[in-house]
């Protein structure tokens, strides 16, 4: 008899629905923000900065804290929290108040994805892990798709603060829905910080994760200022629709990640989607100009960026099998000092130079992610693998759920 799916995995799904709209709708109002909050767009950047760093560096220490504290009671509390966070963001009366809620918000969200999952792995029977697992991140692209698109539509007819109330809206929700509905599930084992970081100690690995850094590098160069980006150069008020077209292609190109690795291998398929990407952001001072060929890049930009970070994810495993679950943990921190450095780029670039020349910048970053692989094939990164296709020695992924990130 087929086990019927756990409803409450819904509402977990919920949860990272939240946590992802938080983390990237900022893109789609950042103008407004700015012009109320009265500072310039690329100062204004610093929120996404922050948000990234405090979740880059809040993780693996925040998971350390509260490692025996009871999953369900944790989940509703980083959710209430997370609520409380864009709350207080709508109400900020300055810029400087608005920082301090941001890295409150980033504090709960860097706690409540990958609960989340935990708990989704403790709820579902065996044979549906994978597929509950599935169903809990699917919140998080289906937050590129809609909930940054949605937000930016309520941002520009009713005002950002009400943005942010849709989060903590989203956020309440699903803690008041969790609070009835999910049972106490088991607290996973303690892992210390020096487990978290033992596998830094090789090269292979440091030089893996530095593709991850420098290609976020590229793409939050651009995506933080991508609403001014658009507005300036393709004279459209409303960007909602192309951000949502920019989703609808993650999406896709997030599924044609795992496929690809699969049929042509790890590294063809980074390699191909670094070098569409870095064309891509080199050609953006032309392409955005143009209402079209900006269409265009937005697909080929979604599709070739986030099709490699599955690749990229299975590339890590092979380089370090012995350390499956926290090779995925430390990669998602790494995604997220990405961010923050490649907002802080974008917003230095903004500072000195016309806004199209953020094209440039995200494409050198890109170049340098290329570099990255390329060096990595090498003999002095490889020592105890073939250099023909290591990656088809990949494990199956630990199914420890508490050490597992997601994919944005």
């Amino acid at each position: 008899m087929k086990t019927p799916f756990n409803p409450r995995i819904l509402f977990l799904a919920i949860a990272t629905f939240a946590v992802g709209t938080d983390a990237y709708v900022i893109a789609g109002i950042l103008p407004e923000i700015a012009q109320d909050l009265r500072v310039p767009v690329d100062q204004a950047g610093l929120m996404v900065s922050l948000f990234a760093l405090a979740y880059a560096v809040g993780s693996p220490l925040l998971a350390v804290l509260t490692a025996r504290v009871a999953r369900r009671w944790l989940l509703i509390a980083v959710l209430l929290g997370l609520c409380a966070a864009n709350i207080l963001s709508a109400l900020a009366p300055t810029f400087g108040w608005m920082l301090i809620t941001r890295v409150l918000a980033a504090g709960c969200a860097a706690l409540c994805s990958p609960t989340a999952l935990a708990i989704a792995a403790t709820l579902a029977p065996a044979q549906q892990r994978g597929k509950a697992l599935a169903s809990v991140n699917f919140g998080l692209t289906v937050a590129t798709v809609l909930g940054v698109p949605l937000g930016t539509v309520i941002g520009g007819h009713f005002g950002w603060v009400w943005t942010f109330g849709l989060v903590a809206a989203l956020a309440g929700a699903a803690a008041l829905a969790l609070t009835f509905s999910l049972p106490a599930v088991p607290t996973p084992p303690v892992a210390s910080l020096r487990a978290r970081f033992s596998p830094l100690g090789q090269k292979s690995i440091l030089l893996g994760l530095a593709l991850t850094f420098f290609w976020a590098v590229a793409a939050f160069t651009i995506y933080t200022y991508i609403t001014p980006l658009l507005r300036e150069n393709v004279h459209v008020n409303d960007v909602s629709g192309l951000l949502l077209i920019y989703g609808l292609a993650s999406m896709a190109g997030n599924g044609l990640g795992g496929y690809g690795a699969d049929r042509w291998g790890t590294f063809r398929s980074i390699l191909a989607s670094l070098i569409v990407l870095a064309v891509v952001f080199l050609t953006l001072p032309i392409t955005t100009h143009f209402l079209a060929s900006a269409l265009i890049a937005l697909v080929v930009w979604g599709i070739a960026g986030w099709s490699l970070y599955p690749a990229q994810q299975h590339r890590l495993l092979a380089l370090a099998p012995e350390h499956s679950s926290i090779i995925l943990a430390l990669n998602g921190s790494v995604l997220y000092l990405g961010i923050a450095a490649g907002s802080g780029l974008g917003g230095l670039v903004l500072a000195y130079a016309p806004i199209s020349t953020l094209g440039i910048a995200g494409g050198i970053a890109a170049l340098l992610a290329l570099g990255t692989l390329l060096l990595s094939t090498t003999r002095m990164f490889t020592p105890h693998a073939p250099r023909h296709k290591p990656e088809q020695e990949a494990p199956v992924p630990s199914k420890d759920p508490a050490m597992m990130e997601p994919l944005h």
